[in-house]
This record gives C-alpha cells, sequence and structure tokens, in this order.
C-alpha cells in the first residue's frame, strides 16, 4: 500500500450558506498535497475547537516527512544495536526498534489492513 507523496499542507476551506435572512461562514481544515490542492487527503473538523483542529490538521500534513524521518532512524538505528550505542539508553534498543517498526507498519496499512475487505465502519478490523 502507498500514499500520496508528499509534501503535504493544509489551509481553509471556507464556503458560505445562504440561509434566509444571513450569511453564515462554514469551513474545515483541507490538507493535500502541496502540488495538487485539488486532491484532498483529509478534511479536519476544527468548528468546536480551533486549537485542536489546528493540531490535527498539523499532525496529518507532517506524516509523509515522519514517516521517512521512522524510516531513516531505523535504517541507523537498527545498526547501533550491535555496537552497543542502546547501552546507555533508558529505553531498550531492541524495544524502541519495535516500536519504529510497528508505527511504520501501521502507517503503511501494516498486516493488520493487508486485506482491505477486512476493515470495518470506524476503520477497525
Amino acid at each position: 500500500m502507498s500514499h500520496t507523496p508528499g509534501p503535504w499542507t493544509f489551509d481553509t476551506d471556507i464556503w458560505w450558506e445562504n440561509t434566509p435572512g444571513e450569511m453564515e461562514q462554514h469551513g474545515n481544515l483541507i490538507v493535500y498535497p502541496q502540488n495538487d490542492e485539488d486532491l484532498r487527503i483529509a478534511e479536519v473538523n476544527d468548528r468546536f475547537d480551533k486549537k485542536i483542529g489546528l493540531a490535527n490538521a498539523c499532525l496529518i500534513a507532517a506524516a509523509p516527512e515522519l514517516l521517512k524521518a521512522l524510516k531513516v532512524a531505523l535504517a541507523y538505528l537498527g545498526k547501533g544495536t550491535a555496537d552497543g550505542l542502546f547501552d546507555n539508553c533508558s529505553v531498550p534498543g531492541e524495544k524502541l526498534l519495535a516500536n519504529i517498526r510497528e508505527t511504520i507498519a501501521k502507517a503503511e496499512g501494516g498486516a493488520v489492513f493487508a486485506d482491505p475487505n477486512t476493515v470495518t465502519e470506524g476503520g477497525k478490523p
């Protein structure tokens, strides 16, 4: 499974609703690839809490770079288990590497989501 290439960004998608006697502004935060603003990756509701909506949009927009950084970290850190790189760390090296591998697998669909027909409403197998 592959995702839309990054980098991604976001902006406010605003539309106006003309109700009799008033005009209301509506909008959500839209995450899209920087090279194609017509391709929506995600729509983030920020109507109830602007700060949380903004934080969620930032996290989603950073996803491709975060995944790439995890892969680089795994390649680098994976070489360090044999030469004592993790000897003075509070988290055991193998546990850290396992967490990175699990996170990458989750981002890429992983074994849990290998068959899209097994995913139910709400995204859970």
